[in-house]
């Protein structure tokens, strides 16, 4: 568009050399209009920030016992984006000379009050009601309206991030939206949806809106179900399609005995991606505990740990999904992989969120090992000539050196490597001791059947020889699930 085709066009009174002005952010007329002063701007951008760390807290209560599937991989991918935004958001307001920032603090009680509500949803439907038909059509509504309110010259860092934020809440907002149409499959479950809504919608309405710019007075709400302090369930639940009790799971044996064929040893790669949802389902636990117990002490965790942590959620589940991907390319039912819910489930009920953390970085400090972690890993994939499984096992292999930086969270929690690395193992050893005698829950009146034979056969086309007895009976310090990962 040239600046006689603008809305009262501004004709530069210098002679120009018909390059864009002002590095192609803004025309000289858009930068003579109005804009957010300083003041107002920070005061948005923090209720923005509010509500996407209370997102962030919103996902990670539910990913554990969410028990359909792709919910739960989707809220792994969101509540990382929400972290994101918000640790973006918070860099933009330390830019606009604004101590203290107490990013911590509800900057609206009302506000807070609205999702303090949401915090309480009821099951997926309600949770999905929550998120994609409540709170994110309203943050969009926010972003897009404060990136047109905003200034493009003065707050053009503003705006550029804003637009990157609007980007990704439209495409979180279509999956949400299309999870909640595909189960919302009964009448029952519409109607519950429909007063979930209302009741959230009523509370937004009482806080002025996600910006605060028209609060109502004397607003009439209807009774909170925030009332005593929120207690997240952290059983982890799979939906009907998954065997979840079954705890045999040979492919963490199969895939380190270099006797067995490159194929079979590929595919026992791929079920232990598949397998790794149940690091989200214990992760969440960890990171909404430690942000608790610090909020309790007066000293809250910088956002840097919420983000770092969500990252690798993500990570692990993106894993998964790795997994999940090569078995459907070979037309094969991915969920008749027993997926067993044994390694979250232990570790959110038998240990505390730091042994957790420092129990998940032992284990991740076992995948470094050029010989037999993640470099032995991605060389069965390369040695199969299976192209896919050699992507993905380059890319896990990346993601779990990040993630033993990413570590350092813990390691300064309990002061030194050396101390969690005993932390750690002394945790796991606690919950496989209590898992090998069954005392995990579900496990004592399950059949502990042997599948992986049947399973070779339908993907592979032959019938490799079971592992034997002595093999589950071995102790943990020989299992190469254990020393590799």
């Amino acid at each position: 568009m040239s600046s006689a085709d603008q809305p009262n066009p501004v004709r530069a009174p210098h002679r120009t050399l018909g390059v864009p002005e002002l590095a192609g952010v803004c025309r000289y007329a858009e930068a003579a209009g109005p804009g957010l002063g300083v003041e107002e701007n920070v005061a948005r951008l923090k209720r923005l920030n509010w509500v996407e760390q209370r997102v962030v807290e919103l996902m990670l209560t539910q990913i554990t016992c969410t028990p359909e599937w792709e919910v739960k991989g989707g809220l792994c991918h969101h509540a990382w984006l929400a972290a994101e935004h918000a640790k973006s958001l918070q860099q933009r307001v330390s830019e606009l000379r604004h101590p203290p920032h107490n990013f911590h603090v509800a900057p609206d009680q009302a506000l807070d009050a609205w999702l303090e509500e949401a915090l309480r949803s009821h099951g997926t439907v309600e949770l999905l009601t929550a998120l994609y038909r409540v709170i994110k059509p309203a943050m969009l509504e926010a972003y897009r309206a404060q990136l047109t309110a905003t200034h493009p010259l003065v707050d053009q860092p503003s705006r550029r991030i804003l637009r990157l934020i609007v980007q990704e809440e439209e495409e979180t907002l279509a999956w949400g939206e299309a999870a909640w149409d595909a189960l919302l499959t009964t009448e029952e479950l519409e109607q519950q949806s429909l007063a979930w809504q209302m009741h959230l919608l009523a509370y937004l309405d009482a806080a002025g809106g996600l910006l605060g710019e028209s609060k109502p007075a004397g607003a009439s709400l209807p009774p909170p179900r925030a009332t005593l302090p929120l207690q997240p369930d952290w059983f982890p639940r799979r939906d009907a399609r998954f065997e979840s009790y079954n705890y045999h799971f040979p492919p963490h044996w199969v895939y380190a005995q270099r006797d067995r064929t490159v194929a079979e040893r590929n595919l026992a790669l791929v079920c232990k991606r598949l397998l790794e949802m149940d690091v989200p389902e214990m992760m969440a636990r960890i990171i909404w505990e430690t942000n608790q117990a610090a909020l309790a002490t007066g000293k809250p965790r910088p956002w840097e740990y919420s983000a770092d942590m969500c990252r690798q959620v993500w990570d692990e589940a993106r894993h998964s999904m790795m997994g999940e991907a090569w078995l459907v390319s070979q037309g094969v039912d991915f969920t008749r992989v027993p997926l067993n819910i044994g390694f979250s489930l232990g570790l959110n009920q038998l240990v505390s969120a730091p042994e957790a953390h420092a129990t998940l970085l032992w284990i991740e400090q076992g995948l470094m090992p050029k010989s037999t972690g993640k470099a032995y890993e991605w060389s069965v994939a390369r040695d199969s000539h299976d192209a896919l499984a050699n992507l993905f096992m380059d890319y896990d292999w990346a993601d779990e050196v990040l993630h033993v930086h990413l570590g350092r969270w813990i390691v300064k929690e309990v002061g030194s490597r050396a101390a969690m690395e005993q932390l750690g193992r002394e945790s796991f050893a606690r919950v496989m001791e209590i898992r090998r005698q069954r005392g995990l829950e579900g496990a004592e009146q399950t059949e502990q059947r042997e599948w992986w034979p049947d399973f070779c056969a339908e993907v592979l086309g032959f019938r490799p020889e079971p592992l034997g007895a002595e093999v589950y009976a071995a102790a943990d310090s020989d299992a190469p699930w254990l020393k590799n990962g």
